[in-house]
């Protein structure tokens, strides 16, 4: 019976922790208006960096800043992504 109540313990705390981190995903935030996205990226030192330009709510691109931003100093990658206002 412990390992019931267990198990299903951790079940609950993983679908909390999980719709904890889509919640801001999915739901619209009040003055979460459109923005431009701007996605900057280099696989290597070698290859020229690329961009790409989308339109999405300010909401998503700084959680996708947040969480995709990154720099390789041993290999020069890196990607960056800037939120227009």
């Amino acid at each position: 019976m412990d390992d019931t109540r267990a198990a299903f313990r951790e079940v609950a705390a993983g679908a909390f922790v999980a719709a904890a981190l889509l919640l801001p995903l999915t739901l619209p935030l009040l003055n979460d208006g459109a923005t431009h996205a701007k996605v900057q990226f280099r696989t290597s030192d070698t290859e020229p960096a690329r961009v790409l330009t989308l339109r999405t709510s300010m909401s998503v691109c700084a959680t996708a800043a947040a969480a995709l931003s990154y720099g390789d100093p041993k290999d020069g990658a890196y990607t960056e992504i800037n939120c227009d206002d």
